[in-house]
């Protein structure tokens, strides 16, 4: 039995079908808190990028108004790039 590698977890109840290609060993509570910190993190970035900023916007405004503003900004760039065609 594989214990979680998470530091203070110590959870026994780890998915070894699901870690077998990962030197990793997680509980199912890691593994899902892990991989949501990663896609927050991917998107906190990407939303950084298409509003020029360090995240300073979403720190200011909130996650959802952040993702309809990107989409603004995004459609706009969009129709300015058919415009050119």
């Amino acid at each position: 039995m594989k214990q979680c590698n998470t530091k203070g977890c110590g959870s026994f109840q780890v998915n070894i079908e699901r870690n077998v290609l990962r030197d990793i060993c997680l509980c199912d509570v890691c593994h899902w808190k892990k991989q949501y910190m990663d896609t927050h993190q991917y998107l906190s970035n990407l939303l950084a990028i298409i509003h020029r900023d360090g995240g300073h916007y979403m720190n200011k405004h909130g996650i959802d108004k952040t993702v309809k503003d990107a989409h603004k900004i995004l459609v706009g760039l969009m129709s300015l790039e058919n415009d050119r065609k």
